[in-house]
């Protein structure tokens, strides 16, 4: 016979995760660390490296400045000796393909800190390089920032993904901050300050 059933209901994700970084802990054993799977400087020469040295709250990653979630990771750069560039690599255990579900932009969430040397931001899919368009103010910006890459825009091979690269290039050192990155088949909305003007104002103080 026909009987009556619950009413199922579900939605969708609008993104799939690349990193999110909320896995990683303070298990050196069970490889189970950002700097594990982030290869930094120690591992590949350059002036890179992710995480902290003591692990806190059963990390090495940050558990404060985050976007989402409850861990970034913290990325520090140091450019002032050769080869001037500072790169972290995140191997994937089997190439992705990112052409698949109608996927059409990479996004990821950095922040800077105002201390930071001015220096230019790119990442590496696979080998293939993007540069942020804003320039050395990239690691200065002491807010989260959205970036959105159109990935038709890049020559890399999207339907076999192998390593994504973050790195700063020009001189001086600090420190970055990294947070869900993301693949959309729609790209998100970057929602910024809009200035309201002085229009109907009783009183205006400069702060």
């Amino acid at each position: 016979g026909t009987y009556p059933g619950n009413v199922w209901s579900f939605t969708t994700e609008d993104y799939a995760p690349v990193d999110d970084f909320e896995s990683y802990t303070d298990d050196i054993e069970g490889e189970a660390t950002i700097w594990q799977a982030w290869a930094d400087g120690l591992a590949n020469g350059t002036g890179s490296y992710v995480g902290y040295e003591t692990a806190v709250a059963g990390t090495f990653g940050e558990t404060v400045v985050v976007h989402a979630g409850w861990q970034s990771m913290p990325f520090t750069y140091d450019n002032t000796k050769s080869p001037f560039y500072s790169e972290a690599v995140r191997t994937f255990d089997s190439a992705q393909d990112w052409t698949q579900h109608g996927i059409t932009t990479l996004v990821l969430h950095f922040r800077g800190k105002s201390g930071n040397s001015p220096a230019s931001l790119y990442v590496k899919i696979n080998e293939t390089k993007v540069l942020y368009d804003n320039g050395a103010a990239a690691t200065t910006m002491p807010v989260w920032k959205q970036w959105a890459i159109p990935l038709a825009d890049t020559s890399a091979n999207l339907k076999s993904v192998r390593s994504l690269t973050i790195g700063v290039e020009g001189s001086g050192a600090g420190m970055l901050f990294f947070d869900d990155i993301r693949v959309y088949a729609v790209a998100p909305e970057a929602v910024g300050p809009v200035d309201p003007g002085t229009a109907g104002l009783g009183a205006l103080y400069a702060m």
